[in-house]
């Protein structure tokens, strides 16, 4: 596969018995520090949300010739260290699903989110 990190901007997500996943990619700008590309994994309750993983940092893609993709997370910073949602791989991608692969081989769907404030 070869994907580039622009085709990846944007917002994935995905949603299970009221946990959600959310992949936010953004362009980084080296100069100001702005930018940071955020993974959130929280608990939606009527009344709140809780946060129960998150990283944020900058993304690049290594792609290998005949083998699913990998994202390599720079400068990051996180709420506990946890391979498992930091050693991601991109198992399937079209412009609106991506199949992410975890550090513990588990595999998960993402949805892009065309615009979330509508």
């Amino acid at each position: 596969m070869d994907i580039q990190l622009e085709q990846l901007y944007g917002i994935w997500r995905n949603e299970e018995n009221n946990v959600i996943t959310d992949l936010n990619v953004r362009r980084y700008n080296e100069h100001s520090h702005k930018g940071f590309s955020l993974f959130t994994i929280y608990r939606r309750n009527q009344d709140d949300s809780k946060i129960i993983y998150e990283w944020q940092g900058v993304p690049e893609i290594i792609n290998y010739s005949n083998q699913i993709s990998d994202i390599n997370i720079l400068d990051i910073q996180q709420t506990e260290d946890n391979p498992i949602y930091q050693n991601l791989k991109i198992w399937e991608y079209t412009n609106k699903k991506m199949i992410l692969e975890f550090g513990d081989g588990s595999k998960k769907e993402f949805v892009k989110l065309d615009n979330i404030f509508n």
